[in-house]
């Protein structure tokens, strides 16, 4: 017995992945947790408040604004625009600088999910910011070094 030809997403062409994740933050950290879950099989959807990195990461594949050099794998896109950064999103990364996170955050913790899981990027910026802003998510936190992204971003993809 065959199975059936997978799906495709109809704002893409791709095929359906299963998971849908939200990087929200364009800086280096974001767009490189954006590459590794797109390298994992993921359709993400990097949230920027600039217009030129949203063309530059849908044109281009690239993000020379923050992670200049590296290519981006075609499962990531970009959007200035909150609700359609989250929406579906089973997972919503937070990559966003502190001082930017109660003010850049508040938009969005409406428009995730009910089960959406938020993944602070960052443990001080969770721990401090992200869970007053989102409490109603369930909160995962990790921790990264400031120089960790160069790495794993140009790094090829495992399996």
């Amino acid at each position: 017995m065959t199975e059936p030809a997978p799906t495709t997403s109809p704002a893409t062409d791709r095929p359906e992945k299963g998971v849908r994740v939200a990087v929200l933050g364009s800086g280096a950290w974001g767009t490189t947790f954006a590459a590794v879950m797109a390298d994992a099989g993921c359709d993400v959807t990097l949230w920027a408040r600039r217009e030129d990195v949203v063309a530059d990461v849908r044109e281009n594949h690239r993000n020379e604004a923050y992670l200049a050099g590296v290519e981006l794998p075609v499962g990531v896109t970009a959007t200035t625009d909150a609700a359609e950064a989250v929406r579906g999103a089973q997972i919503v990364a937070v990559a966003v600088p502190s001082q930017h996170a109660r003010t850049g955050l508040a938009p969005f913790a409406a428009l995730l999910e009910p089960d959406a899981v938020v993944v602070g990027l960052d443990g001080e910026l969770a721990h401090i910011v992200a869970l007053p802003v989102l409490a109603h998510a369930r909160l995962r936190i990790t921790n990264s070094p400031a120089n960790m992204p160069a790495k794993p971003a140009a790094s090829e993809t495992a399996t």
